[in-house]
């Protein structure tokens, strides 16, 4: 009997928790509301609003705890997007903070599905962890911020242009089968120093998985580590433009073939690919389009390294590359508007030679 009553007690204690733990709230309302407790964490300010599809779009958020936990849920209602607030520059800030406070690290939860653009812009702390569920971290979200760190958990997210742009980011980590893609000037200006490569693996479209300018002006950019067994790496126009000096571009003797387009440097411009070096010897190598009309390899990088026999040093061997390159064109390069019509016109603007090649 005793049991049966704890059963009864226990069932309508149940039944009345979700109207003590929700509250109902209007779509479109805004709430802001201070020195709140959710799960655990304190936060000085939240704002945020419900959207017609049950969802929470958190607006603002400020904790003076050492990390910001960013709520999976407010009321009860999950929270699926960040960003929104209006800062006096006219964009969105989903964090409010002073500029002596540098956070350990923010915790995206699983559940947000969309980052708004400039959300976290400015923000600073050590380690930014974002999760499987988020599809899309948007334009210039981490702008400016002073960051060291980024994990993506998610295999498909986006990474919007100039989501890092001019920040202090040293490092990303990408999950294994990463497949989304990684839209213009996304790390521009940053303080990356080694890029691992996604592991694209068979991916159609993959030429558009990479937009151009990704590393423009990365100065610190020395190394990109590429995955094992890869189909195709496929390095598209201008997504190594003016970043670097790269030491060198290693590719596993793994990789089937590896396609290098426009990407400007020259032995007097020592920005972009650099040094290409082919661990096997069955690496199909595929240069950019020359306009000249005559028959000879063309590729934007200073020297090939491969095995004797391979099929890079067979490229090699009848390649040429940019050996001199006039200030007016650098110039052109440094505001984004590289000049491609070396076959026409540049006879004292640009010079070609043939690449330097080494077997090993």
């Amino acid at each position: 009997m005793r049991r049966f009553s704890l059963w009864i007690i226990c069932f309508f204690l149940l039944c009345l928790l979700p109207s003590c733990k929700n509250k109902e709230l209007e779509i479109d309302q805004l709430y802001t509301e201070e020195n709140v407790k959710i799960d655990g964490h304190k936060y000085d300010l939240v704002s945020y609003c419900l959207n017609r599809h049950g969802n929470i779009k958190i607006l603002k958020l400020k904790t003076s705890e050492d990390e910001l936990i960013v709520p999976a849920q407010i009321e009860g209602y999950p929270v699926a997007i960040l960003g929104g607030g209006e800062t006096e520059e006219g964009e969105c800030s989903a964090w409010l903070t002073d500029s002596t406070q540098v956070l350990d690290k923010i915790v995206v939860p699983e559940g947000v599905k969309l980052i708004l653009e400039a959300a976290f812009k400015e923000v600073a702390a050590k380690e930014v962890i974002l999760p499987s569920s988020l599809e899309k971290l948007g334009n210039r979200s981490f702008k400016n911020a002073n960051i060291t760190e980024v994990l993506i958990k998610g295999r498909k997210t986006i990474l919007g242009a100039g989501a890092f742009e001019n920040s202090t980011l040293e490092k990303v980590e990408f999950p294994n089968g990463f497949s989304g893609e990684i839209e213009r000037e996304c790390f521009k200006g940053s303080n990356i120093e080694t890029f691992h490569w996604p592991d694209y693996q068979q991916e159609e479209n993959i030429e558009k998985k990479i937009e151009e300018m990704i590393f423009f002006d990365c100065k610190k950019l020395r190394k990109i580590i590429f995955p094992e067994n890869q189909e195709h790496i496929y390095i598209g126009r201008d997504v190594l433009l003016y970043c670097g000096p790269l030491e060198a571009m290693e590719f596993p003797a793994s990789t089937k073939k590896v396609t290098l387009e426009h990407n400007p440097c020259a032995d007097n411009f020592r920005r972009g690919a650099g040094t290409l070096i082919f661990k096997g010897k069955d690496t199909e190598l595929v240069g950019c389009l020359y306009e000249g009309g005559e028959d000879y390899n063309f590729i934007t990088a200073s020297k090939i390294v491969a095995p004797k026999n391979s099929k890079a040093i067979e490229f090699a061997k009848k390649a040429k590359k940019i050996s001199y390159m006039a200030d007016w064109i650098k110039d052109d390069i440094k505001r984004r508007d590289p000049q491609y019509n070396y076959s026409e016109g540049f006879e004292s603007s640009i010079k070609l030679a043939l690449i330097e090649w080494e077997e090993i």
